[in-house]
């Protein structure tokens, strides 16, 4: 018997596919005609084997392939001194999670596996009897066999759900499943079949064909000690591939339909192929978002006004001008939305936004975020090849309007935080702090005009001029304000693009600023001219600053 107690595996694979386990030196043997004899009397046997409480982590660069268990608890046993046996397995995992690519399609999740395979080392074959895994609440099972052939495998397995509903899909959600998941009540059974059969070769490219078959109807979900519940689910998903190429994957997810207290959302979205992403989608839904709350708990959260959305996309990826057929319109009424993260709130009065295959048109937007209030008009454009690849840029175009402008609400807090801790303290911190990088792959024009911003202990009025966010910088042009009796015109630019190595270059024209006021604004003419104190008058003055930011 093998037993591993609190044992802790860390597999690495690089890009070349070396393991970090492999550690055997190779030697070159050499060639001998001297014939050696092999006792073949002997056998191992191996009549149980054992892990408890492991962590196990697999990650491969040349995939960006992640796999975590924590948590891990197995036995097994099986007579593998014969020619035909079974192996009978128990796995229970804690916390399992998985990611590809950036991409985490697992986290947090509670795995159970009762597995029996049967054996036949003359045939090189392996057939699965009755197995039952469970995936948080999710349980399927599968049979089949993995014949091993010369230079391919012959695989034939079907899976099946196993007494699922629709509460089963949410225990897959991380958020829900939490201390109340148990308690919510989920009516609706749900359908979950499907096959994967044919031959797989790495050397010849072949792939098994597979498909997936998921549906319900008649769902209904209600979270205790709310009023309300999300009624009349009902989907349709199936995955079909005949011919092994992952491209030629076909993904319809029809009739899909649920409803939010009286409000009725339908959806559909089919996906032909993955090659060119021959599609058709659609969702139309008018949404009161005071009834969100009254379904789903979000603490410390305020959420109200309305949504109506009617979007459709048919037609193939250009992947010339990358962008794929849309058309449709957004319009938001009333929307406000505060919770503990974001304790300003912001407020959308009226919004209308209207969408094809190039750009997002908005065509008003009016709102709040904390006490200042904002307009926008313009449009984005390269939305679509914006989220389909990580190297496009996102190009948009807005004039923005402001009456008032408190930056203060988001300095704040951080202010307040640094006055509370001792000057060791600060000092530490500054020290892990890094710049505020400007995203490269975000390229946007603000025409502003704001009549007054509230900065620090200063009052900014008339604030006009250009701004524009490009290759991961800001530019100022053309930027001019009013403050204490004087007109000030700022241009320059503040680049993060080389890494640690942020900087700026403004250049700044100041007329007639007040002498007495500028003492008492600004700490640097109080360090440095402190007799502007019992000065009076103005002044003007042109001057540069440039160079590096450094950590603090």
């Amino acid at each position: 018997s093998i037993h591993l107690v609190n044992q802790r595996i860390v597999v690495l694979v690089n890009e070349d596919g070396e393991a970090n386990y492999n550690i055997m030196i190779e030697k070159e043997v050499e060639a001998t005609t001297e014939q050696v004899e092999v006792d073949s009397g002997m056998e191992i046997s191996i009549d149980e084997w054992n892990i408890e409480n492991g962590k196990v982590v697999y990650y491969d660069y040349a995939s960006n392939l992640l796999i975590a268990l924590d948590g891990l608890n197995h036995s097994g046993s099986g007579d593998f001194s014969l020619e035909v046996f079974d192996i009978s397995t128990t796995t229970s995992i804690d916390r399992m999670m998985a990611s590809y690519n950036e991409i985490e399609y697992l986290k947090n999740k509670e795995l159970k596996a009762d597995l029996v395979l049967h054996v036949d080392m003359v045939k090189n074959q392996y057939s699965f009897g009755q197995n039952t895994i469970s995936i948080n609440d999710f349980n399927f099972g599968f049979e089949g066999f993995l014949e091993v052939l010369s230079d391919q495998y012959n695989i034939d397995i079907s899976y099946h759900g196993k007494d699922n509903s629709v509460k089963s899909i949410l225990s897959l959600i991380p958020r829900a499943y939490s201390e109340d998941f148990k308690d919510i009540q989920a009516e609706g059974n749900l359908d979950f079949h499907g096959e994967v059969k044919g031959m797989y070769s790495e050397s010849e490219s072949k792939k098994p064909s597979f498909n997936l078959r998921m549906s319900t109807k008649n769902g209904r979900i209600q979270y205790p000690d709310l009023p309300e519940a999300l009624d009349n689910i009902r989907f349709d998903l199936s995955v079909e591939n005949q011919t092994g190429n992952l491209e030629q994957t076909v993904v319809d997810f029809r009739d899909v339909h649920f409803e939010i207290g009286d409000n009725p959302i339908d959806a559909s979205v089919k996906i032909n192929n993955l090659s060119d992403y021959d599609l058709k989608a659609s969702i139309n839904a008018d949404v009161d978002l005071n009834n969100i709350l009254r379904i789903f708990p979000v603490e410390e959260t305020e959420l109200s006004g309305r949504i109506e959305t009617d979007l459709v996309i048919e037609g193939v990826y250009d992947t010339v001008n990358h962008t794929i057929p849309v058309s449709g319109e957004v319009i938001v009424d009333n929307l406000y939305y505060k919770s503990k993260d974001f304790q300003q709130g912001f407020t959308i009065s009226s919004s209308d936004v209207i969408l094809d295959d190039r750009r997002i048109d908005v065509k008003t937007f009016e709102g709040n975020i904390g006490n200042s209030d904002l307009s926008l008009k313009g449009d984005v454009q390269n939305y679509i090849d914006y989220v389909l690849h990580k190297e496009a840029i996102l190009v948009g175009e807005f004039d923005f309007n402001s009456e008032f402008f408190d930056v203060n609400e988001w300095l704040a807090e951080g202010s307040d935080e640094v006055n509370e801790k001792s000057e060791s303290d600060v000092i530490e911190d500054s020290l892990s702090y890094s710049s505020y990088k400007i995203p490269q792959n975000i390229d946007f024009i603000l025409e502003s005009k704001i009549k007054k911003v509230l900065y620090d202990n200063l009052e900014l009025n008339d604030f006009s001029g250009q701004v524009v966010v490009r290759d991961g910088a800001v530019q100022f042009n053309d930027v001019g304000f009013n403050s204490l009796g004087g007109q000030f015109n700022l241009a320059g630019a503040y680049d993060t693009k080389p890494e640690d190595k942020s900087s700026f270059d403004f250049n700044l024209d100041i007329e007639k600023l007040s002498i007495p006021e500028s003492y008492k604004h600004f700490m640097t003419v109080k360090m440095l001219a402190p007799i502007a104190e019992i000065m009076e008058g103005n002044f003007s003055s042109s001057f540069k600053l440039k160079g590096k930011l450094g950590k603090d």
